[in-house]
C-alpha cells in the first residue's frame, strides 16, 4: 500500500512542473506550434509550356500569388505589389515570385506571356504558371488552402480565391498567408522572406 501512495506521489510530483508549464502558456497567451503543411506535388507549364515542378523550386523561398488575365479587380494591384518584391528581392538568387493563374482554360501559355509582359522584367525570377484546371483547383483549395470547397464563379467559371501572397520556404514548407488589403502586408512579406532566407531585416 505504501510503494502504491509514494507511485501516485512521485507522478504528481513530475506532472506538477509540466501543468505548471502549461498552466502559464495558456495564461500568457502562447500557442502551440502547428505542424508546418507543405506545398503539396504539383505539375504546371510556364509562359513558355515548360514544365514546372514544386521540386523545381526546392531551396527557394517563393511568394505565390493567385491571378488571371481578364482580371481588372485585384490582379493589377496584387501585380503591382509582386512587381515591388522582385525590386526589393530581385538580386538575391534565392528569392521567386509565383504567380498561378486561376483561370486556366482562357489562360494559355501564349495568353499568360503577353499578359506577363507588362509587368515582370525577369522571367527566371517571376514565374507565371498554368495548366489543367483540376489540378489548379486542388492546389489551390487542399495546397495552398485560398479556396473555398466549391466556390467557383458561376458565370465565368473562375476559381474563387483570396487575394493573399503566400510565402514558402526552401523546404517547401508553407510559412504564411498575407492578405493583399492590409496595409503592412508587404512589411509583413518582406519580414517573413526575409528570415526564411536567412538574412536580416
Amino acid at each position: 500500500m505504501k510503494t502504491r501512495k509514494f507511485s501516485w506521489f512521485l507522478t504528481a510530483l513530475v506532472a506538477m512542473p509540466v501543468l505548471a508549464v502549461a498552466l502559464f502558456a495558456v495564461t500568457s497567451g502562447w500557442s502551440v506550434a502547428k505542424p508546418l503543411r507543405h506545398v503539396p506535388d504539383f505539375s504546371l507549364v510556364d509562359t513558355e509550356g515548360r514544365e514546372v515542378r514544386n521540386t523545381d523550386l526546392l531551396g527557394k523561398v517563393w511568394v505565390a500569388s493567385f491571378i488571371f488575365t481578364r482580371c481588372e479587380g485585384a490582379c493589377p494591384l496584387l501585380n503591382k505589389k509582386t512587381q515591388k518584391l522582385q525590386e526589393f528581392f530581385g538580386k538575391d538568387p534565392h528569392f521567386r515570385t509565383v504567380s498561378i493563374s486561376v483561370d486556366p482554360e482562357a489562360d494559355s501559355p501564349s495568353a499568360l506571356k503577353r499578359y506577363a509582359a507588362r509587368y515582370r522584367k525577369d522571367s527566371e525570377r517571376w514565374i507565371f504558371l498554368t495548366g489543367e484546371r483540376a489540378s489548379i483547383k486542388d492546389l489551390l483549395q487542399s495546397g495552398f488552402q485560398v479556396v473555398m470547397p466549391g466556390m467557383e464563379d458561376s458565370e465565368t467559371g473562375m476559381i474563387t480565391h483570396s487575394n493573399s501572397f503566400v510565402v514558402v520556404d526552401r523546404e517547401g514548407a508553407i510559412r504564411g498567408h498575407f492578405d493583399m488589403d492590409d496595409e503592412d502586408s508587404m512589411l509583413k512579406i518582406k519580414r517573413s522572406v526575409h528570415k526564411y532566407l536567412g538574412r536580416r531585416f
